[in-house]
């Protein structure tokens, strides 16, 4: 057996992530969909993720806001309403045998010593909504101490790019940087890390040598999740890819979020 043959099947092998039990190690990423108002959920939205959810799987949500900004549709975790919109999404996911991780994130700004300090404390108070809203984990970009002090290391993940992210310039010395922080949090209990590159993401259950990032446990896609609804499936009985369409990706409609056809 060659080695893409190798990782075709490792794809399809169940693994343990955090508090998850997973069934197979395609794993669906965040992605921007801007079907939120007032960054309130609706029935199109669980819908969303419930027709991406099987059994075992592992869902990312869209960016999530902790606090209130002006955006008028990104989704938002920090009122009680928030909660209880979530709540119907987690549950249509949970009744599909799959989890869902709330990725937190933070419009990029320049920011002061009193604001930052302010942002901290949504980050945790949003963490708390988030696992109140039923999700399985919180997944966040910064502050890890801060947010698994509100829903506990095992259920705390980081997002991190080694090579460049949106809008921040790369570090001179991503490498070293991310040695050091990656040896910080190993001496934490963490869910996962997931660690992006330019056409997918590498999840990490557990710190491993930067030389070697290409063992990691899972990997993810998000592209593909919007026009293949069964992906999962699709990728088994190694089917065509179905072609998503550019133009419906930030509508907040319908068509081109829920309306794109199983393939099996």
């Amino acid at each position: 057996m060659d080695y893409d043959q190798q990782n075709a099947r490792k794809l399809f092998t169940s693994f343990q992530i955090g508090a998850m039990q997973l069934s197979r190690r395609i794993v669906m990423s965040h992605l921007t969909r801007t079907r939120c108002p007032n960054g309130v959920p609706g029935d199109i939205v669980a819908k969303y993720y419930a027709q991406r959810a099987t059994p075992g799987g592992l869902l990312i949500s869209e960016g999530i806001l902790p606090s209130f900004m002006m955006l008028p549709t990104p989704p938002c975790t920090y009122t009680q309403g928030h909660i209880t919109a979530w709540g119907s999404v987690t549950d249509t996911v949970h009744a599909r045998g799959a989890y869902l991780v709330c990725q937190l994130w933070h419009a990029i700004s320049p920011m002061s010593f009193v604001e930052i300090r302010e942002t901290i404390t949504d980050f945790a108070h949003a963490s708390g909504c988030a696992i109140e809203a039923g999700f399985d984990c919180v997944e966040t970009l910064e502050i890890f101490d801060t947010v698994s002090t509100a829903t506990e290391t095992v259920r705390t993940a980081m997002r991190f790019s080694l090579f460049g992210v949106f809008l921040i310039p790369l570090d001179t010395d991503s490498l070293g940087t991310y040695r050091y922080v990656l040896s910080e949090i190993e001496e934490r209990c963490f869910a996962y890390i997931c660690l992006t590159q330019p056409q997918h993401d590498m999840f990490l259950p557990e710190i491993i040598e930067i030389d070697r990032l290409r063992s990691a446990a899972a990997n993810s896609t998000s592209k593909w999740f919007v026009s293949i609804p069964d992906l999962v499936e699709n990728i088994k009985r190694k089917l065509p890819l179905a072609p998503w369409n550019p133009e419906l990706l930030y509508t907040g409609v319908e068509e081109g979020y829920t309306e794109y056809p199983a393939l099996v």
